[in-house]
């Protein structure tokens, strides 16, 4: 990882919460921007809040009334790629930094940089993605943008269809596109129930 990615991903954790859309870009960071989901997200300990979804760490969550109910469990490079703070995941690690130029997101002039997204475990380092990091002139991540590997469905006409929406195709994959802004902000994190056997509050009022 260049020292100014590193940095940057450093720089967005210390500044602890931001406001988050959440959209699918069938044509890439740099495409049509369309409709995208609205929430939080406490930076300093990877947790966000989308419209009925959740993530804690790791751990996804779907609203059921008032309760949260853990996601079902999927594959773990899936996982990643559906998760709107791939970035500030533990368990993966940014290789190959590329510069790509510039852009311009919501009349800030922000720094493109291509990088390529894997497992830490050199086991399963077979699994990878491309991405792409925007970073302003404060070293912040402004955007985080991460390419979906296509789900294949052979069996099913109909599920594959639906695949396709979701992860796009093999010739033109989607991607899972994060923006970040009013860093700073108050947020609130739901309870979710804690794992069995394990200790610790979950769901705390974020600090600024």
């Amino acid at each position: 990882m260049s020292a100014d990615v590193a940095a940057g991903i450093e720089a967005t954790r210390r500044a602890r919460t931001a406001r988050v859309r959440y959209r699918l870009q069938p044509d890439g960071p740099t495409g049509e921007r369309p409709y995208g989901l609205d929430g939080v997200a406490d930076l300093a300990r990877c947790r966000v809040v989308l419209p009925g979804v959740m993530w804690h760490g790791e751990r996804g969550f779907r609203g059921d009334g008032p309760a949260w109910r853990p996601m079902p469990t999927v594959d773990a490079w899936a996982a990643v790629e559906r998760h709107p703070l791939w970035l500030l995941l533990d368990g993966i690690r940014l290789a190959e930094p590329t510069d790509l130029g510039r852009a311009v997101l919501d009349g800030r002039e922000v720094e493109r940089v291509g990088v390529r997204v894997e497992p830490r475990r050199r086991s399963v380092r077979r699994r990878h993605a491309r991405a792409e990091l925007w970073l302003d002139a404060d070293g912040l991540v402004r955007l985080a943008s991460i390419r979906m590997h296509p789900i294949a469905i052979a069996s099913n006409p109909a599920l594959a269809r639906g695949a396709e929406q979701l992860a796009g195709t093999r010739e033109n994959p989607a991607w899972n596109t994060t923006e970040l802004f009013d860093f700073g902000v108050a947020v609130e994190v739901p309870e979710v129930p804690a794992r069995p056997g394990r200790f610790g509050r979950a769901g705390e009022r974020a600090r600024r």
